[in-house]
């Protein structure tokens, strides 16, 4: 937590080469860059244009004159297409808000809601604290509140034009929240639902998708596996189409594979299908929802060898759509170039689709065919196997990023690689760290719940120890509190003393963070008690548990010292300072020792406060931390203003300035330049006014209050 009451220890850029070491991050820890600022790019969220896209000219055209002329007495224009799974509602979405995106100056927004397939639904507050990034508002300003956040969004969107997709919802519920009040936004859902509650309530327009005529689905075949086929042999086309359903998805799967025979292929393609039909028709449910696409999807799986069999069937244990190399690779239990042909061998025949740079998407229905399958197939004892190995390996790739980026962090014990797995590499610098973490963050998320519901209670507590500082680094505040609750479970289940002890500092930390002070006093209370347990038991696992009761007993000061109770805060830290000093963790004893400076300040014993604040800084310098060092020159500077010093703080101010400045860290060098003005009027130097405006500047450039006063201030 920080020193400095209502600022928080924030780092920013977009490009962090050189992060700050902060212990196990308490408190107030911002990242910004500039994203943090409403004035940043605008979001250009769309996927990429789905290719080859055939006809639909008659739903595009819908589209097109259901897309209101934007005029002030309009409200927002809300189209929801529906349709059965594999008929191209995402696919036509995205087409169609490509054709009409420079019609909104604004930017585009892009979600996929997860409403169907294996895996849980992503949940509206998640969406919008998504979309409010996305629009620049910095992390730290993001309500905690669902209604909040959809209150800011709307106020944000007011006035602009902004094309939203919300693809894949499962339920109104679910996209309600992320309805722009604009009357010059257009807002585009998919669903298999026909979602009457927004047709009803909000005046929706429904465009149903039908399958493809089997014209349109000749045409698509043609696209594939070329035109002169098709026109020489138009019947087969039709025949085929049919047995694919007239739907995209299996068009494409079909058409994929057969362009790879030899010619003619459409009359091998029509007997392998009608083959394939008659072999499931005995197994066919009325009620089946893969009914109309589990011919080719079984046809296509059938024809794949052993190996990739399995890399598919295994594909349905991931919960989420999208999966990086590494992940898969951990997965199937193979290395990473091993994972990298698999998947581009399935992406080959349209069971998979490249995505990123080393990621690959699956369709929700061929994830449900393929968690059919791996349930039908395999043993427990086998997918249980596999949900570890890939588990694991996103545990232990984690906690390197979170050794990058967080260096004086806690360590848990780790988990030993499983067989099959290869270990994580080491990440180039911070930067390579954080895009890692906030790419798989839906990842980390969704097998956080994965491992939840299969009672992996190891896993939860020390996956959640590897991510919790990139949460509150970032101000995920969501995920932080509901990962540190559901750690705090699994290692209670577990009976883990040292990870109760752990995962109960960090939910302590969040809830001081959320401003609810006295659940974290207990929280931190609870941390030491299980810290004590953990230290009765054993060493050797990592982090020593008098770290976590160092830590503890200085949040609970800096709570004290929140409720301006400097006298009680007091020994709070002088326990800790004591605690650090004997286990050696100097900077811990550095954050220490700048607390009971902070305190000292306030109970105006500036000598004390200047003596603590100097011997802190050294710590920190000697650690060569050097965003930390900066951050007890501001606390330093000050102090010596207060204590009638304001030279000398002049100086560390300065420096503390440059290296915020160095950092792209707008919050903090804010506040050094405005304690740098502070202490130049205290010298009648009249550089102050220049340095209040730079500082009124960047608290605007992060949406800081501080500004007001100061441009009262500055009049």
């Amino acid at each position: 937590m920080p020193d400095i009451p209502a600022s928080g220890n924030t780092a920013s850029g977009d490009d962090i080469g050189s992060l700050f070491q902060v212990g196990v991050v308490h408190g107030g820890v911002v990242v910004t860059g500039a994203a943090a600022a409403a004035t940043g790019p605008r979001p250009r969220q769309l996927p990429l244009r789905p290719v080859p896209f055939v006809n639909r000219q008659v739903d595009l055209g819908r589209l097109d004159r259901l897309l209101r002329p934007a005029r002030a007495q309009a409200g927002p224009a809300l189209l929801v297409l529906v349709g059965a799974p594999g008929v191209g509602k995402t696919a036509l979405a995205v087409h169609w808000a490509h054709r009409v995106r420079d019609r909104f100056a604004d930017g585009a927004l892009y979600v996929d809601m997860r409403g169907y397939g294996p895996g849980f639904p992503l949940d509206p507050s998640a969406a919008l604290d998504g979309f409010l990034r996305a629009l620049g508002t910095p992390p730290d300003h993001i309500p905690d509140d669902e209604a909040d956040r959809a209150s800011l969004f709307r106020s944000l969107l007011d006035g602009k034009r902004l094309l939203v997709v919300v693809d894949n919802a499962r339920s109104p519920h679910q996209v309600r929240l992320l309805l722009p009040a604009s009357p010059l936004c257009c807002t585009v859902v998919t669903s298999r639902s026909v979602l009457s509650g927004l047709v009803v309530r909000e005046g929706a327009a429904r465009v149903t998708l039908d399958a493809l005529s089997p014209a349109e689905s000749a045409d698509l075949l043609g696209e594939l596996i070329g035109p002169d086929e098709v026109a020489a042999d138009r019947p087969a086309a039709l025949r085929v189409a049919e047995l694919c359903g007239c739907l995209p998805l299996t068009l494409r799967i079909a058409g994929e594979r057969a362009s790879e025979w030899p010619g003619p292929r459409l009359p091998r393609l029509e007997a392998e299908l009608r083959d394939e039909r008659q072999r499931l028709d005995a197994l066919a449910s009325p009620d089946d929802e893969l009914s109309d696409t589990r011919v080719v999807f079984s046809w296509s799986y059938r024809a794949l060898g052993p190996e990739l069999r399995a890399a598919f069937r295994l594909l349905g244990l991931h919960p989420v759509p999208d999966v990086g190399v590494d992940v898969a690779a951990a997965l199937f239990g193979v290395p990473p170039a091993t994972a990298t042909r698999l998947l581009r061998e399935l992406a080959s025949v349209s069971l998979a689709q490249p995505h990123l740079p080393g990621r690959f998407r699956v369709h929700d229905l061929l994830r449900e065919y393929a968690a059919e399958l791996v349930a039908a197939r395999g043993t427990p004892a086998e997918r249980d196997a596999a949900v570890r190995r890939s588990a694991t390996w996103l545990l232990l790739r984690a906690d390197r990023a979170r050794l990058r980026i967080l260096p004086h962090s806690a360590t848990a014990p780790p988990p030993p690689i499983p067989d099959g797995v290869s270990a994580p590499a080491d990440f180039a610098d911070e930067s390579e760290a954080l895009r890692w973490l906030e790419d798989e963050r839906p990842t980390l998320l969704a097998v956080l719940d994965q491992l939840v519901e299969r009672g992996e209670h190891e896993l939860v507590w020390k996956t959640a120890a590897a991510v919790d500082g990139f949460f509150e680094m970032r101000s995920y505040r969501d995920d932080l509190r509901r990962t540190a609750l559901r750690a705090v479970e699994a290692a209670t289940a577990l009976g883990d003393h040292l990870g109760e002890a752990l995962s109960l500092l960090t939910l302590a930390d969040a809830c001081w963070r959320d401003g609810s002070a006295d659940e974290a006093v207990d929280r931190y209370h609870a941390a030491r008690a299980a810290g004590r347990a953990a230290a009765r038991e054993e060493t050797g696992r990592g982090v020593r548990p008098d770290w976590v009761t160092g830590f503890a007993a200085r949040g609970i000061g800096l709570v004290l010292t929140d409720r301006e109770d400097h006298a009680g805060a007091r020994g709070h830290f002088t326990e800790s300072l004591e605690v650090f000093t004997g286990i050696g963790e100097r900077r811990g004893a550095g954050m220490a020792l700048l607390s009971l400076g902070q305190c000292a300040a306030g109970l105006g014993e500036f000598a004390e406060a200047v003596a603590r604040g100097t011997e802190a800084v050294r710590i920190f310098e000697e650690l060569a931390d050097t965003w930390t060092a900066a951050w007890g020159r501001l606390a330093l500077g000050r102090s010596l203003i207060a204590a009638g010093r304001p030279g000398e703080a002049a100086g560390q101010l300065a420096g503390a300035t440059g290296v915020f400045r160095a950092f792209g860290d707008a919050r903090s060098e804010a506040m050094s330049l405005h304690a740098h003005g502070d202490a130049l009027t205290a010298t009648g130097d009249p550089g102050d006014r220049a340095l209040w405006e730079l500082a009124a500047q960047r608290y605007e450039q992060v949406g800081d209050p501080q500004a007001a006063g100061l441009r009262a201030r500055l009049g």
